[in-house]
């Protein structure tokens, strides 16, 4: 990317284009071309996505490693070019990103079905990935920018349904073309795209646009999106939370087609090909959605000011239990049934996410800043999605399914506890206990982190300590009303001894056991790839212990001077990421291996790129 920049500069304008004038009569209001986008790209990739693992799992015969491999390139190249092209769409034009973003997607489609080979499908993630990364951002600024913020979230919800009953077309259009060859979908998804790129040219205007910067400076549009995310610490609290919705997602994502076809024979439908029955369970997923859609339409999660918030939390809570459902499903009826209900919720939330970060983003670097979201998205699932792989071609794929959903926990918490900071209302305190306390019935050291991090950030954002002691007590009876009733179940289960043993006297000893110290840092033979391996893991761990150490002390005088001026300390959000990431961080001091390390890096990466 950063090679072409000066053709790009001396290519693109740097302002919005006018319309040609022999094609202005047919330019279609934004609105409007911001739902057909919409609908004919649901449309595409549903005729493609409903039977890609099927294609892959079948056709190529991947194992679950594999299929999260392909997942980790796919969104590692999202990863590298998402950036980048958020700063053309901001610097150049979103129009011109967009066009350019479909035409390089139909590209990957049609190599993805050109040859049933692992590699294929490999350089194919990549080729997708960077349109996609083009498209992603730059369609939500462009239409934000067309209508206004205000007006743009009603749109986004709105486009969400008509996407699922486009989406619901597509769905049986692809199985159809798969009966006859797995290859097909891809070919005529990519088609559509080619289509799609030859319309917009003709019908999408841009009317509203300013460059980020004079004359299109690349770099200075970098600056202009890193300052906005300087000033709004909410932005950096939303991709910590992204970064952790993507790990958890990236899990289902790739595991539930070869969880579904693991545990049960999917029986004759009518005489039909087996793969009518991914038609049946995808369209099912749409169909709900678009009821779930229109109920938080109308319970305002897009009008108000503390609806986004209430109604991620409320979505992403039921999305949790749903995902531990599906992991644990043995019969067809269940698995159909949570796939459905996770589908739906995950549609549904999308739009409301996309609502409360966009909220008063500068129009100049608001594709950028969108895109920066994306990235975080891509870096959870990067970072955990060949962790969740291996989990699952090692334990099983139940276990690994079950993991991934319990990654979700802490960004619900986190979610809650945002809620409280900007709406006041002390019952968020409360869910976000809940949540924490749900973590805890699966593993310590997660919940204690969160725990503690939103704990401090409680003292960052009042200096009175009665105000404290509410949030804290609401906080603690969240997780005591979760908490307690499980471990006297388990208690009730397998008896207050074993229960005992379990939580208590086992993990002290095997952390006694299995304390590892941090690896000797030894300069690598830059000539064999596993001396630079090992090189690399090593210097992380004083590396981030470091980091950690400057990201304290840094917010802790910040905190002071906030103290002594007698002014609000700005950065609370910034703050609890950083302790949830510290916290979490130093079990890896006591277990110096390569997984606890890689466990601690998402919180690392977004801090990094805050500083930046």
């Amino acid at each position: 990317m950063s090679a072409s920049v000066a053709r790009v500069h001396s290519s693109m304008p740097s302002r919005a284009e006018p319309p040609h004038a022999g094609a202005a009569h047919i330019r279609a209001k934004p609105r409007t071309t911001y739902l057909f986008l919409t609908a004919w790209t649901d449309f595409a990739f549903m005729t493609t996505f409903t039977t890609s693992s099927v294609y892959a799992i079948v056709e190529v015969g991947l194992n679950p490693l594999q299929l999260l491999l392909i997942g980790a390139v796919l969104e590692g190249s999202v990863l590298i070019a998402e950036v980048p092209t958020g700063i053309v769409a901001d610097a150049y034009s979103r129009r011109r990103s967009v066009i350019l973003g479909y035409a390089i997607m139909a590209s990957g489609f049609f190599v993805w079905g050109s040859a049933p080979r692992f590699e294929t499908i490999l350089l194919a993630q990549v080729l997708w990935a960077v349109g996609f990364a083009f498209t992603s951002g730059a369609q939500e600024a462009w239409i934000s920018d067309e209508v206004g913020e205000e007006r743009a979230g009603p749109i986004f919800l709105r486009a969400v349904q008509i996407g699922q009953i486009t989406g619901l077309i597509g769905i049986f259009v692809g199985v159809s073309l798969a009966v006859v060859s797995l290859h097909l979908p891809f070919i005529i998804s990519g088609v559509l795209f080619v289509v799609l790129a030859g319309v917009l040219f003709i019908l999408m205007e841009e009317n509203n646009f300013n460059p980020a910067a004079g004359s299109g400076e690349f770099l200075g549009t970098l600056r202009s999106g890193a300052q906005m995310i300087r000033k709004r610490s909410v932005i950096l609290f939303s991709l910590a939370i992204a970064a952790i919705f993507g790990a958890s997602s990236e899990a289902f994502d790739r595991l539930w087609p070869a969880h579904l076809l693991e545990q049960v024979d999917l029986p004759t439908l009518a005489g039909l090909d087996p793969l009518v029955w991914f038609a049946v369970i995808a369209s099912g997923g749409l169909l709900l959605g678009v009821g779930v859609t229109e109920i938080i339409k109308r319970a305002g999660a897009v009008t108000t000011r503390s609806g986004p918030a209430r109604a991620l939390v409320g979505l992403n809570l039921l999305l949790g239990v749903a995902l531990f459902a599906f992991a644990f499903m043995s019969s067809l009826a269940g698995m159909v049934i949570a796939y459905w209900i996770i589908t739906a919720l995950r549609r549904a939330s999308g739009p409301v996410y996309l609502t409360w970060i966009n909220r008063g983003l500068d129009s100049s670097v608001r594709a950028t800043v969108l895109s920066m979201h994306s990235q975080a998205d891509s870096l959870g699932q990067v970072t955990f999605g060949p962790a969740f792989g291996a989990i699952a071609t090692i334990r099983s794929i139940r276990f690994g399914l079950a993991v991934g959903a319990l990654a979700s926990l802490p960004g619900v918490a986190l979610l809650a506890f945002a809620g409280r900071l900007s709406t006041g209302n002390r019952r968020w305190m409360w869910v976000a206990g809940a949540w924490a306390g749900l973590a805890l019935t699966f593993r310590l050291t997660p919940a204690f982190a969160l725990s503690c991090a939103i704990g401090i950030g409680v003292m960052a954002a009042d200096r009175d300590y009665r105000s404290w002691l509410r949030d804290w007590s609401g906080f603690a009876g969240g997780l005591l009303a979760v908490a307690v009733p499980v471990t006297l179940w388990f208690a009730a289960s397998v008896g207050p001894e074993r229960l005992w043993a379990e939580i208590v006297v086992r993990p002290v000893t095997m952390m006694a056991l299995q304390t590892l110290p941090m690896p000797d840092i030894v300069w690598p033979d830059f000539g064999d790839r596993v001396s630079i391996y090992r090189w690399f893991v090593a210097v992380q761990f004083p590396g981030i212990l470091f980091f950690y150490a400057g990201c304290v002390i840094a917010l802790a005088l910040a905190w002071l001077r906030a103290i002594r001026s007698g002014k609000p300390f700005e950065h609370v959000l910034l703050l609890t990421t950083v302790m949830w990431g510290a916290i979490y961080f130093i079990r890896s001091l006591r277990r110096s291996d390569e997984s606890h390390i890689d466990s601690a890096i998402p919180p690392v990466c977004l801090l990094i790129a805050y500083l930046v």
